[in-house]
């Protein structure tokens, strides 16, 4: 036999000296971290935290950071890609996936295919449904006792577990027989609930046909006695009123908001409104340090005067948005009462428009006169008139019918047209109160937030400027010329939102369409233009703030007004007409800024120079327009008949058609420039100006006064405005004052000090330039990111570490298995080959 070989014994000391060697490394100085302080500091004391720092080794650092990433790393690498992990599902945890989570939820369950496919507004069936399992031997869906000790732990009896041939019935047999029973349960459950529910189906379409038959025997409402006025008065008596629906009422806080935001606008108005404001004068005061020397009060005054003055004409000739987009506030009549229209328009017929809203310049001449009762229905803003007394108000409101309110039926789904002449094609063959309502419709698809409202509401205001345009431009009657300002005193509520909404928009727009009608003017610069020239420029103090001191605007179309009255040829009634018109746009704009413009004057003094009588014509030779066929055509004379007139003496539509200068038309024209001369004197009755202005025209009334052909109507208010000039022509002229100067402070000035440094190594430390600071920027970057590399690439090495110490254990494992597989094959073996051994011997 061969002998066994001997394993090498393990020495326990070498085992313990290797342990002992493995245990004493010699650091790495490298990575050694120095912690105590090479040099002593002053004022400090070398004890604190001395302790501290001897206790700490070079291989401390490195274990806290270990220790740090095994708490960190080490935890989400054992967890990673396992199935019972924790997950933290509060808001400030890790869950990074609720919007998925929230879609698999939704998923998880599908409506649609309840109900056997059907869905619930299908079914339409929401009564009790029949159900016949609660028996009584079910109760609370309990077992029966019988059943549970037949079938639970094992029971059943031998009678009950026998079969057919005599044997006993197995567990699998007795398991398809109480299956095979639940199902044939089940099935006739739902057979008796069907036949259930067929009868109750018989039972309702029966009870269908009978309500008809039972319906006649019931009371009907219109059966019941109607109660007379007696007992209604007296269940009023009984029950409280109910208070009627009114607005919100506004808290303290909104309401000082609110008013804080009018006093802005109307502070804003009024800076742009003064020309020192606008030009930045001494009106405006800029901030003065307390540490100011005053160094640029020896400055020129003037030495960029021309300079500031170019640049504000070159401010005045570009657009500016801030003037289109700051209109007056609510104590600014235009832009209140061009509301009031906004909201009164699309409620409002035509007859009943120009019935409400009579020109307010007819108020501001005492309810006398005005140029043309359409233009002062239309736009003649409210700022214009004079404080009305609150009798004649309510007068005239009793005396005023209550308006009717007209439903129109207007498309709900209205696309918006794209061209001028689709938007046209539906205005065509409408009244006036259907177009109104039309567009206000149009307008209101154009303010909803959509990407393409901004283009729609640009080409909206494009559409109306044209409609309104082409119903001026084709001449027609009379009454023609008055549905053109009815159909213009409705749209322009709409035209304001437009202006308001889009101001950087429209603005342009506005300036192209009256550089356009200039240019028309300009071809015959002696004839008065088009009256759709009029209509549009009677637009300008509607939609923008004339009351600015320059306006993109509102400062051309002054311009261009006062050239046309100053250049027109005046010499037919419609050329009288169309010039009253263009005075009443100028009122109108310098309503609020009470400015002078000198072609107004001129044009309303030519008209009562014209208006002399015969025998009282002026000695000295005033230049003023002729009319054919004589210059005394507006004078009314005795023969006429209108001394006793009580008519209406306001100008009329038709006269924008004929060029005949009637009687009746002069007596009309003199009412309407009185009209005019009074408010342009109440309007600059603060100037410094108004003894000059109301003197010019005092000498023309005081000769009109003495003619006694006028009507006693026109004689009142013709001495009334001779009144008021003569009491402004008599006021004391003030002497003129020079401007106040702001005195020049005594310069104060301060030595300059310079440090002087001998020693430029000593010099103190200056705040750092630009360049040094961006360099330490890139050098702390710099720091960073290698840190910041080096974290991460000890982050790796640790987790590579792990799983290499995951695959080494595995390894390790499945070693052990294969070992531990050998070893029991091997022991089989033996004992098979044992086994053997014994058999032979047995043989």
């Amino acid at each position: 036999m061969k002998s066994k070989t001997k394993r090498n014994k393990v020495s326990s000391e070498k085992v313990l000296q290797k342990k002992v060697g493995q245990g004493v490394r010699k650091p790495n100085p490298f990575e050694t971290h120095v912690l105590k302080s090479k040099f002593t500091v002053l004022n400090r004391d070398p004890t604190v935290g001395h302790s501290i720092r001897d206790t700490v080794k070079p291989g401390a650092i490195r274990a806290r950071a270990i220790e740090k990433r095994r708490q960190t790393l080490g935890k989400e690498f054992a967890t990673l890609h396992k199935a019972n992990r924790f997950v933290d599902a509060r808001k400030d945890g890790k869950n990074n996936r609720p919007q998925s989570n929230a879609a698999r939820r939704k998923e998880m369950y599908n409506l649609n295919l309840t109900h056997r496919g059907q869905t619930l507004a299908e079914l339409e069936r929401f009564d009790d449904p029949v159900d016949n399992d609660d028996d009584e031997d079910e109760e609370d869906g309990l077992l029966d006792e019988s059943f549970t000790n037949a079938a639970h732990f094992g029971g059943g009896s031998d009678e009950e577990g026998e079969d057919a041939g005599g044997g006993r019935k197995d567990r699998k047999t007795v398991i398809e027989e109480m299956i095979a029973n639940s199902k044939r349960q089940k099935v006739e459950k739902q057979r008796e609930n069907d036949e259930v529910y067929e009868m109750m189906q018989k039972l309702d379409s029966s009870l269908k046909a009978l309500m008809p038959q039972v319906g006649e025997h019931l009371r009907k409402d219109s059966d019941k006695p109607k109660l007379d006025d007696y007992d209604r008065m007296m269940r009023e008596m009984i029950f409280e009123r109910r208070g009627a629906p009114a607005e919100k009422l506004k808290s303290e806080e909104q309401a000082r908001t609110e008013k804080q935001r009018r006093e802005t606008l109307e502070r804003e108005r009024l800076e742009r409104m003064k020309s020192e404001a606008a030009d930045g004068g001494n009106a405006a005061k800029s901030h003065r340090s307390a540490d100011a020397l005053d160094d640029g009060a020896y400055l020129e005054d003037d030495l960029n005067g021309d300079e500031a003055q170019d640049d504000d004409d070159d401010d005045g000739a570009q657009y500016d948005a801030k003037n289109l987009s700051k209109e007056a506030t609510a104590d600014d009549g235009d832009e209140d009462d061009e509301e009031q229209g906004s909201d009164d328009s699309e409620e409002e017929n035509d007859g009943s428009s120009s019935e409400e809203e009579e020109d307010n310049l007819s108020d501001l001449q005492n309810g006398q006169s005005s140029e043309s009762e359409e233009e002062e229905e239309e736009n003649v803003p409210a700022a214009a008139t004079p404080p009305v007394k609150k009798q004649d108000v309510t007068k005239d409101r009793k005396t005023e019918p209550e308006p009717t309110k007209i439903h129109y039926d207007i498309p709900a789904f209205l696309e918006f047209p794209r061209e001028y002449d689709t938007f046209a094609e539906l205005l065509t063959n409408h009244d006036i109160g259907y177009q109104a309502a039309l567009v206000a419709k149009l307008v209101e698809k154009c303010n909803q937030n959509h990407p393409a409202s901004k283009a729609n509401r640009r080409l909206m205001f494009v559409y109306l400027l044209q409609l309104i345009t082409d119903r001026f431009s084709s001449p027609g009657a009379a009454g023609s010329i008055e549905d053109a300002f009815k159909a213009l005193h409705s749209l322009t509520p709409f035209l304001y939102d437009l202006a308001q909404k889009d101001p950087l928009e429209t603005g342009p727009l506005f300036v192209e369409v009256i550089q356009e009608k200039y240019s028309e003017y300009r071809k015959n610069p002696r004839r008065f233009p088009a009256l759709s020239t009029l209509a549009i420029l009677k637009l300008v103090p509607l939609l923008y703030s004339a009351s600015d001191v320059r306006h993109s605007v509102v400062t051309p179309v002054l311009v261009f007004v006062s050239e046309m009255l100053t250049r027109c040829n005046v010499r037919t009634r419609r050329d009288l007409t169309h010039g009253l018109f263009l005075v009443t746009i100028v009122l109108e704009s310098v309503e609020q800024s009470k400015r002078f413009l000198p072609a107004v004057h001129c044009f309303l003094t030519n008209i009562l120079v014209l208006a002399y009588p015969k025998d009282a014509q002026p000695k000295a030779k005033i230049n003023t327009f002729k009319l054919a066929p004589h210059s005394l055509a507006l004078a009314v004379p005795c023969s006429s008949g209108v001394n006793d007139r009580n008519s209406d003496i306001k100008l009329l539509a038709e006269d924008f058609q004929h060029t005949e200068l009637t009687e009746d038309y002069k007596v009309r024209l003199m009412a309407s420039t009185i009209g005019m001369i009074s408010v342009v004197c109440k309007q600059l009755d603060q100037s410094e100006a108004i003894q000059t202005i109301a003197a010019g025209f005092r000498q023309h009334l005081e000769v009109l006064s003495k003619a006694s052909s006028l009507p006693a109507s026109v004689k009142t208010i013709l001495k009334e405005l001779l009144a008021t000039v003569t009491e402004q022509a008599k006021r004391p002229l003030k002497y003129l004052v020079a401007a106040e100067k702001k005195p020049k402070p005594l310069r104060m000035l301060e030595p300059k000090i310079e440090t002087v440094y001998d020693d430029i190594r000593r010099r103190p430390k200056t705040a750092e330039s630009l360049r040094e600071q961006r360099k330490k920027m890139q050098q702390k970057i710099k720091r960073a990111s290698r840190s910041a590399a080096r974290e991460i690439r000890l982050d790796n090495e640790y987790i590579s570490k792990l799983q290499m110490k995951r695959r080494l254990e595995s390894d390790r494992e499945r070693k052990e298995k294969v070992r531990r597989i050998f070893s029991d094959a091997t022991s089989q073996q033996g004992e098979l080959k044992s086994l053997d051994r014994k058999a032979k011997y047995r043989k």
